[in-house]
């Protein structure tokens, strides 16, 4: 089935803390014989507010200009980050190339710029997917990341006396804790 261009609204909220939760909002890409770029638009409280291709490329690459990346933020009054996602059509445990990671820090530069930061790129395989994030390639500076880090901390620290374990706390670890570079 052809893949779609076009961002969709979400019909519920739906919260992306992780790397992994991304990718699996975003496994209908991992089997397309063509790159597939995808953007997840997320609100200040880390949920979805729009998701979906914004460009198809062919099988080695995929042609993508900020203008793609940050059409839908403009347009969306609750908007406040984005992941960027493209998938490596064939691989299984996907590794970036040298344009990969210039598009990379390019589409980084331009949302710093136009005052949507991109928290993390992910590159979708087959049976994996690789995080920029998690790789520490990417990170976001910037006290309103800072602030939410901290209610996201206050939360957990109040959520750990009503039950919660390290574990699933670690498990749900928002994207914001993770930018702890100063």
């Amino acid at each position: 089935m052809p893949i779609v261009i076009g961002v969709k609204k979400p019909d519920k909220a739906i919260p992306i803390y992780t790397a992994k939760k991304a990718a699996e909002l975003l496994k209908e890409i991992r089997e397309e014989e063509d790159e597939v770029f995808c953007c997840i638009y997320l609100n200040p409280d880390l949920e979805i507010t729009g998701f979906g291709p914004v460009a198809v490329g062919s099988l080695m690459s995929v042609s993508i200009e900020p203008k793609n990346v940050f059409r839908f933020p403009f347009t969306d009054k609750w908007t406040k980050f984005v992941i960027i996602a493209h998938n490596h059509p064939g691989q299984r445990e996907p590794r970036p190339s040298s344009k990969d990671e210039d598009k990379t820090y390019e589409l980084t530069a331009a949302g710093r710029i136009t005052g949507f930061p991109i928290v993390d790129a992910l590159i979708i395989g087959l049976e994996g997917y690789y995080s920029f994030m998690e790789h520490g390639k990417i990170w976001i500076k910037g006290d309103s990341y800072r602030e939410k880090m901290k209610e996201e901390e206050d939360k957990v620290g109040e959520n750990k006396h009503k039950g919660s374990t390290r574990a699933k706390r670690d498990e749900l670890r928002p994207y914001p804790m993770v930018f702890r570079r100063s």
